[in-house]
């Protein structure tokens, strides 16, 4: 009298593995990413991990940029960078130098920051 046969394979011990089958690499979990809905009003809630990454509290201003049907949100500064590239540069003539004049001014700091005194 035989027993009948099962349907599944029989069950390997854990330490006898094949090497034949390789085991399938697990898949990675995705982060998505943070969502908010605007409200009838034009308002959104700026998720709580986004507040806490940028520093965000109540009162907080936040800087809109809209580039090519891409919006870009983050926290305002207290300069922008015009700002900071007008004090630094306003009112200044550009001046061009070529490609030698930057290699010799290159050279001149390296031989002077390692020159033995």
């Amino acid at each position: 009298m035989s027993l009948p046969q099962s349907k599944y394979p029989p069950r390997q011990k854990a330490g006898s593995q094949s090497k034949a089958k390789s085991q399938p690499k697990p898949v990675p979990q995705v982060k998505s990413l943070p969502e908010s809905k605007i409200t009838a009003q034009g308002q959104i809630s700026v998720p709580a991990d986004v507040r806490r990454e940028l520093g965000l509290s109540p009162g907080s201003v936040l800087e809109w940029e809209v580039k090519d049907g891409t919006a870009v949100v983050r926290r305002k500064g207290k300069y922008t960078f015009d700002d900071i590239y007008r004090m630094f540069f306003a009112n200044r003539p550009v001046q061009y130098h070529t490609l030698k004049e930057l290699k010799d001014a290159i050279g001149d700091h390296l031989a002077e920051k390692h020159a033995r005194r």
